[in-house]
């Protein structure tokens, strides 16, 4: 009914690959997973820049609005 696991005979040379491979995989991932929360905080600073500067720009009425909608969508439809 139950069957023996066989033992896998590991030399220590097999071993120490195994654990420099796995300390090399976990430096990769923590350099990815800081690389990924610099990148959004990058993001979140442009995006911030970005709207500060929108807020800026001086206010459309809205057939200022309208009319520009209107020659972007003529320009689309005739590409």
């Amino acid at each position: 009914m139950w069957q023996k696991i066989p033992r896998v005979a590991v030399s220590s040379q097999q071993f120490q690959c195994t654990t420099k491979m796995n300390n090399k995989i976990q430096d990769l991932v923590s350099r990815i997973e800081m690389a990924s929360q610099n990148l959004s905080q990058d993001l979140k600073t442009i995006g911030q820049k970005f709207l500060s500067k929108i807020q800026e720009l001086p206010q459309s009425g809205s057939f200022n609005i309208i009319a520009f909608t209107v020659l972007l969508l003529f320009i689309v439809a005739c590409c």
